[in-house]
């Protein structure tokens, strides 16, 4: 998992099952993560210095049309393939012919 927080950017692995988050597990404990745990501080952090988030959401194209009548949805973004799903979905079995 990477967490974003000011002045810091978090790396962290969790062992759980496909509906729990699990537990907090070192990042040196993993073979795939081990390089990196020599990279962090404090056994997760990686600072930024800067007092500000590294990354943030921009929505893309608002209103979403699928969420029209949620209102916390509504003006998150849409993809820019949404509603071609169909001719996507074509040319895909076109391609893969």
């Amino acid at each position: 998992m990477e967490i974003h927080q000011p002045g810091v950017i978090r790396h962290q692995v969790y062992v759980g099952t496909p509906t729990t988050l699990g537990r907090l597990a070192p990042l040196g404990d993993f073979e795939e993560t081990e390089p990196f745990a020599a990279l962090v501080e404090d056994g997760d952090a990686i600072p930024t210095g800067i007092d500000l988030l590294t990354a943030g959401y921009v929505p893309n194209i608002r209103p979403n049309r699928i969420w029209w009548n949620y209102p916390p949805g509504v003006n998150l973004g849409r993809s820019d393939y949404q509603g071609v799903e169909a001719l996507m979905d074509s040319l895909d079995e076109v391609w893969s012919s």
